[in-house]
């Protein structure tokens, strides 16, 4: 289908709609066809050169073949199709085991729908189009080895100097930071007393002196994650994404995305691949309660992804779906680190390794895009109407 054609035959607005039914044909025909990708344990024997080659080749792939940004619109160069269709589609490549760790991802997840809504039309057209064909990497530049849910609290700092802003800080836990050419960083321009008006959005160059770019080795082996020290760093004042001291709003709108539930079907589809390994083996989960338990498990896969497509309607409908983020992230991480413990108790001596690297990396799962604390308190508070205690 061409962006043409999208465009002629509309949105889909439910799930049940015939267009989403067609989308969701078209789309697995598609991935049938050009599928690849690298399994977990792969990845942990490969060079980490390797794994951004493989995730460079299939980004492109998806681009090549319509499906790198489905629900942008077509004057950024996308289909102009919805959130239902976008939904449909991650659902089916995790079914089909297409790669999820897209090279691309945080630009066009996170940096793409940012500079859309809060971008200026120079932004927009200097950097949508390499974006879109991944031509230029980012990362996110938001978490602080002493801030990391509250935001609010970051230390990195940025003055005006003309026509620039010069940056001095540290952020930590940034996925592709070694690769990346930009980051989507968050700074204080404000006084310490201003919080929540005291925050400001660079779109960062890190290819310059004064920005220094480590690899975190984490427990499972693996080095996705980095830190990045800023020292004096250099960030054209045209590259301040929102007004100046208007970061936290900018922020949160971005947030609202990885928090949400653009990426629920990636998280319940390594779930689900996790199942399927724990169920086709008979000497895995050796225990009079198997059933139960794969039942079980199979049971909160299922109504975590029925309940985001609630959420995934809400949004296509323009119905407040915003409670639905922290619930989702509470769920469906805690789901991820439930069936990795399970697997690393009860796996067998063959598949024990994979056990044990699926469990260390799934640790992150109640951290990363909020903590599973913070997020409690949200519901608490905002959907559940409690007082702060």
């Amino acid at each position: 289908m061409t962006a043409d054609e999208a465009q002629a035959v509309g949105k889909a607005t439910s799930f049940g709609d015939p267009r989403a039914a067609r989308f969701r044909e078209e789309s697995r025909q598609w991935l049938l066809d050009a599928t690849g990708g690298v399994s977990h344990a792969d990845r942990a024997e490969m060079a980490d050169a390797d794994i951004l080659a493989r995730r460079l080749a299939w980004d492109r792939r998806l681009h090549d073949g319509g499906y790198g940004a489905i629900s942008w619109p077509p004057q950024f160069g996308g289909r102009g199709l919805g959130p239902i269709e976008e939904f449909i589609f991650a659902d089916e490549a995790t079914r089909l085991g297409a790669p999820d760790d897209l090279a691309g991802r945080v630009g066009r997840l996170l940096v793409g729908p940012g500079l859309m809504e809060f971008g200026t039309p120079a932004q927009q057209a200097r950097f949508m189009p390499g974006i879109l064909a991944v031509r230029e990497l980012w990362c996110q530049g938001f978490s602080e080895p002493d801030a990391g849910s509250d935001l609010a609290s970051l230390r990195t700092t940025a003055y005006r100097d003309g026509d620039s802003f010069v940056v001095t800080g540290q952020k930590i836990w940034s996925s592709f930071c070694d690769s990346a050419d930009w980051c989507l960083l968050l700074v204080r321009t404000g006084p310490q007393e201003n919080r929540y008006h005291n925050l400001s959005m660079l779109l960062m160059p890190l290819r310059q002196e004064g920005v220094e770019v480590r690899r975190i080795r984490q427990i499972s082996g693996s080095s996705e994650f980095g830190e990045m020290f800023f020292s004096s760093a250099i960030c054209s004042a045209e590259n301040l994404l929102g007004g100046q001291d208007e970061g936290w709003a900018v922020a949160m709108g971005i947030l609202s995305v990885e928090r949400g539930v653009g990426f629920t079907p990636v998280r319940l589809g390594s779930a689900r691949k996790n199942l399927e390994m724990l169920e086709d083996c008979d000497q895995c989960l050796a225990s009079p309660r198997r059933a139960e338990i794969i039942g079980e498990l199979r049971a909160r896969i299922e109504v975590n992804r029925l309940q985001a497509m609630r959420a995934v309607e809400a949004m296509a409908a323009g119905r407040d779906w915003a409670r639905s983020h922290s619930v989702l992230k509470v769920a469906v991480s805690e789901l991820q680190q439930d069936l990795s413990r399970i697997g690393v108790d009860n796996a067998c001596d063959e598949h024990l390794p994979a056990w044990r690297r699926e469990y260390f990396s799934i640790r992150s799962a109640t951290i990363a895009g909020g903590t599973s604390e913070i997020n409690r308190n949200v519901i608490a508070e905002r959907l559940l109407g409690l007082p702060r205690g």
